[in-house]
């Protein structure tokens, strides 16, 4: 589910279908898609895959359930507007049966549409002879009119360019010594990291992502030890556990925080293996500025990272793009990790936690939720 970075205003059909991908950042396929509101203004949009062909245990009507309660626990939301992108036969009677479980939750839905490859279409039945619930005799509509459409172009306009499929990240910037950084991981990960150690590490990691990010990498281009303990440092558990916790500590507690390494955290780290969606330090919120700064140095530090490296970097902006209620990114993260190594265990925590649809309290509440 991801919250607008700036207010949008409802104006028509095609104008929501047309920002639907820009809020997304990729266009979705075989997907049903739900537009948040209140009153005139976008809140949030949400996409979940549509139910396979074949899933024998999985009715239509625990997966209309199970998309309308997970939208409905957004406490401003006043209606929907719900999407089917798909050229699949079934698509009009699954948007049929979303609405009704948004009906049973006495949530308005004021518009439905269908998406194909070829056309778009009104569902929402204006006459009284539409007997599966939506409008079987809706004409089609060229998929032109969204590409033309204002939402459209001003959203290109501002850089947005929504891809096929969701992104996977990828590094910018050439490590001009990555000889010495390798040497000096490998070394750094033969010693391991001792208790002593955890807490320096950790405000090593701090360190820079309080830095802007190229004043960051500047710094690092010289200091290949640095970056080589940073990388090598990911395969201690209880340093990457704690780095991944840190997002949920506020500035001012954040030296403390360090500080309780290793005794009182060390035995808590286990919480993200035991499926908890907060810190075990507390129910935090996000420091949203940190944790994107720390993304951003994650995904530059790919194309300096190796084998188990690569496979932590994945795992943690899967993690990353899961707190920020990004799904569909946060599984290509995690499964791209999980290709990779297919023993390490964050990378499969996270594709079980996206796929049976866990998700962060936050992420409901537009007012604490991460903004795109």
């Amino acid at each position: 589910m991801t919250t607008p970075s700036e207010t949008l205003r409802i104006a028509d059909a095609a104008g929501i279908l047309a920002a639907v991908p820009h809020q997304l950042r990729f266009h979705p396929s075989e997907s049903i898609v739900v537009v948040l509101a209140t009153d005139d203004r976008w809140l949030a949009t949400a996409r979940v895959d549509l139910p396979p062909l074949d899933a024998s245990s999985l009715t239509v009507f625990d997966f209309a359930d199970a998309v309308a309660e997970k939208v409905c626990e957004v406490p401003t939301m006043t209606r929907v507007f719900i999407a089917a992108y798909s050229d699949r036969k079934d698509a009009g009677p699954l948007v049929a049966e979303v609405k009704r479980a948004f009906d049973d939750r006495d949530c308005r839905v004021v518009d439905m549409w269908l998406v194909t490859d070829d056309a778009w279409f009104t569902l929402s039945c204006f006459h009284d002879e539409c007997d599966e619930g939506y409008c079987e005799f809706a004409a089609a509509k060229s998929l032109e009119q969204l590409e033309l459409h204002e939402a459209h172009l001003h959203s290109i306009v501002r850089g947005s360019s929504p891809s096929h499929e969701p992104v996977l990240p990828s590094p910018r910037v050439v490590w001009q010594r990555k000889d010495a950084i390798r040497r000096h991981a490998a070394q750094f990960a033969q010693q391991g990291v001792f208790d002593f150690e955890r807490a320096e590490v950790l405000l090593l990691w701090l360190e820079y992502q309080e830095l802007p990010l190229m004043t960051s990498l500047v710094r690092l281009q010289e200091r290949p030890e640095v970056v080589g303990r940073l990388l090598a440092s990911l395969l201690d558990i209880e340093v990457r556990d704690a780095l991944m916790a840190s997002f949920l500590v506020t500035a001012g507690t954040v030296q403390h925080f360090a500080s309780q390494m290793p005794r009182a955290i060390k035995n808590d780290c286990a919480y993200l293996d035991a499926m908890a969606t907060t810190s075990a330090l507390g129910n935090g919120i996000p420091v949203w500025d940190r944790l994107d700064r720390c993304a951003e140095l994650a995904q530059e530090l790919m194309s300096a990272a190796d084998g188990r490296e690569l496979t932590i970097l994945f795992s943690i902006l899967s993690w990353v793009e899961w707190m920020r209620g990004r799904g569909s990114s946060a599984l290509a993260c995690a499964e791209k990790a999980r290709a990779m190594d297919p023993e390490y265990s964050l990378a499969q925590l996270m594709v079980d936690v996206v796929m049976h649809g866990y998700q962060p309290r936050w992420v409901t509440d537009p007012e604490l939720a991460w903004r795109s």
